[in-house]
């Protein structure tokens, strides 16, 4: 007869990042500079303006005008947030298995995100939110990753219970130990099986 003590642990919440875990990208990562002719330095005054789309603070479709203007680009925004995001996103089958599979077996499963709004309406074509029981999306939370209230605002979601949390960047999953999470830099589908399989036996800790 088998020790209940032996029988896996499914009453965790398990939390996925998008991008670089459940999520990959077929772009390169010089995007910008191939498509428009852009220095390093100009992409990245780009990037650091779009920071607060992130939470809602700001909306790209409004900052996009006058980037495209200084680039001496013909599109228009519709086309340019065509070209960064109607393709070149899709889900890793494998992690995506995974996540099913922890379902199946009664394991809440949960999305956080750092997004602004105009790409997350492109990731809503891919039917993200069905893939798990609950989706947090820092554009809609007003609050994004590192920041230790996104993790408080998930966590009150879900008090009580242990949190084990796979992000593929080291700063948020400090910033989500220091919350009180169980979280784990992703590296890949089979240290993402490694890792769960030691937290449902009990023996799993975070990075």
């Amino acid at each position: 007869m088998n020790d209940a003590r032996d029988a896996p642990r499914r009453d965790f919440v398990a939390v996925f990042d998008a991008d670089g875990v459940f999520l990959r990208t077929t772009q390169p990562a010089n995007f910008l500079e191939n498509r428009y002719g852009l220095t390093p330095e100009r992409s990245a005054a780009f990037y650091k303006a779009m920071v607060p789309c992130l939470t809602g603070d700001a909306d790209m479709a409004a900052l996009l005008p006058d980037f495209l203007r200084e680039w001496k680009s013909p599109e228009s925004v519709d086309e340019f947030l065509e070209g960064a995001f109607g393709s070149g996103t899709e889900i890793v089958p494998e992690v995506a298995d995974v996540v099913a599979d922890l379902r199946t077996q009664g394991v809440i499963c949960c999305l956080a995100t750092n997004q602004d709004k105009r790409r997350m309406a492109y990731l809503e074509r891919m039917n993200l939110r069905t893939h798990f029981d609950a989706v947090f999306v820092s554009c809609e939370m007003g609050v994004k990753k590192p920041d230790l209230a996104f993790y408080e605002k998930v966590g009150e979601r879900f008090a009580g219970r242990t949190l084990a949390f796979w992000d593929d960047r080291s700063e948020n999953v400090i910033a989500a130990n220091k919350s009180g999470w169980t979280s784990f830099e992703f590296t890949g589908v089979a240290s993402l099986r490694g890792d769960l399989a030691r937290l449902m036996t009990g023996r799993g800790r975070g990075s």
